[in-house]
């Protein structure tokens, strides 16, 4: 199963649609800033299941009530999805890996920009933190080369 992982799209749906494109993923997790991008996304690709979380600017942007954490199986692997901002992944990875191990995961994912990591069981791949220990090869597909917009961050996890 191909999960493409993005997060920060901040409303930059050219570059999102041409990952999705190029990869062709089973399933996409849209770690926020701008949540409604990935329903707008979701319309577009309705074979295509996708897994969110609001980010630090999505307060005005998704219903009040959304999950900031998700947690659950994703092509029988189970996945921790969250933003980072909650669990201050600036400043250090601990309270992420401490609650994603609470909850009994395989792999944690969360948007980590700049973050510099030295946690031994965090891979930071395109400014997504994977837990070292998921039980999936982790690659960066290069979507459209400088198409990016300034902090989107991606990985696929396979």
């Amino acid at each position: 199963m191909k999960i493409l992982v993005m997060s920060d799209s901040h409303s930059g749906l050219r570059f999102m649609r041409e990952c999705i494109s190029k990869v062709r993923p089973d399933a996409v997790i849209h770690l926020g800033d701008h949540y409604d991008d990935a329903q707008v996304l979701a319309q577009e690709y309705p074979h295509l299941v996708f897994h969110q979380v609001p980010g630090n600017c999505d307060q005005y942007r998704c219903p009040l009530n959304t999950p900031k954490i998700l947690c659950y199986p994703i092509g029988g692997v189970r996945i921790y999805m969250t933003h980072g901002h909650i669990h201050h992944v600036k400043m250090g990875t601990s309270l992420l890996c401490q609650d994603a191990r609470a909850a009994g995961v395989a792999a944690a994912v969360a948007l980590a920009k700049g973050t510099g990591t030295h946690d031994v069981d965090i891979r930071e791949v395109q400014n997504i933190l994977i837990d070292q220990n998921v039980p999936l090869d982790i690659s960066i597909e290069d979507c459209i080369p400088g198409e990016r917009n300034e902090g989107e961050a991606y990985a696929l996890l396979t």
